[in-house]
């Protein structure tokens, strides 16, 4: 955050997020590409055509963050293990995708679900780092990614504020720039006031910017406690799977 700012920011790959600069697009392709290279690097195309700023992936090692299982997800009919195996891409093939995404001029992200594929991203030398809202209260996953001291975006998901508070913890205790996601996993959700808008004061380590181009804006509670009152904090609507 720069010292004449009144808003705090952050910066991914040299792109400033925050109230004060223009809505970042990010392209969430996720593992939308079903282990297909070349329907990545097609949904790479059709992002930077349509004007995203932004390409999100996820990083999977199957073997280092699952054990093998018959789990069948409820929308599904094979296992998750088999899916994701399937899914996953080799990092040979995540390199030539952030390659791609490159030099159509955006910016590369992945989310890691377990300690060697964030290894394997920051061998890549991603600008920064999604965590998740699965991953939430992964702690010591965290404490890995935060000691590389490159900006997080963290998504909350079903966390309630106790789960929360301590991912906060290791990102602030590590001071690396963050951003909260808060997301909802239920359509309508009924959130209360007091879920959502309760607030205290951010140390600059700590933004939370208006980061997505549908972010909104909502005010503090008239008495939420230590910090500043005169200023709204940004809640990203539904980014569950993000």
């Amino acid at each position: 955050m720069s010292k004449d700012s009144m808003s705090p920011s952050l910066s991914l790959g040299g792109r400033l997020v925050g109230l004060e600069h223009p809505p970042l697009v990010i392209a969430e392709i996720g593992i939308n590409h079903e282990g297909s290279l070349e329907k990545a690097i097609q949904m790479v195309d059709d992002a930077a055509a349509a004007g995203c700023e932004c390409a999100k992936f996820q990083s999977h090692v199957i073997s280092d963050e699952m054990i093998p299982n018959d789990v069948v997800p409820g929308n599904a009919r094979e296992s998750i293990w088999d899916i994701m195996s399937r899914c996953a891409l080799t990092e040979a093939e995540e390199i030539a995708v952030q390659r791609h995404v490159l030099q159509k001029g955006m910016i590369f992200l992945s989310t890691p679900f377990s300690r060697a594929a964030a290894v394997r991203l920051e061998r890549m030398g991603v600008p920064a780092y999604k965590i998740g809202s699965g991953e939430c209260n992964n702690y010591p996953l965290i404490r890995h990614i935060a000691s590389y001291g490159k900006p997080v975006v963290l998504s909350t998901g079903m966390n309630d504020l106790a789960s929360i508070a301590p991912a906060v913890q290791l990102l602030r205790e590590a001071r690396v720039p963050f951003a909260l996601l808060h997301c909802t996993s239920r359509f309508p959700t009924p959130c209360s006031d007091s879920a959502t808008t309760r607030w205290g004061s951010t140390p600059a380590s700590a933004p939370f910017p208006a980061g997505r181009g549908s972010w909104r804006s909502i005010s503090p509670p008239t008495n939420p406690g230590p910090g500043p009152t005169s200023r709204s904090r940004s809640i990203p609507p539904s980014s569950a799977s993000w």
